[in-house]
């Protein structure tokens, strides 16, 4: 996302156009939501790690 993507994309939550947003969102980049489900995978996996807990002990998203 280009720093002007950024920029209009944080107008909507300015203006608190959720609905808005998310229509932006799903437009530009269809795929967003594997992209967020896979980032969300990871951060959850290092977090675990970090804490020493098992991968097990997560439900992690599918």
């Amino acid at each position: 996302m280009s720093d002007e993507e950024k920029d209009e994309f944080e107008e909507f939550e300015m203006r608190g156009d959720d609905a808005g947003a998310l229509m932006w969102l799903e437009q530009r980049y269809p795929d967003y939501r594997s992209i967020v489900r896979e980032e969300y995978t990871i951060v959850l996996t290092r977090l675990a790690a970090s804490a020493g807990w098992m991968g097990s002990v997560i439900d992690l998203p599918s």
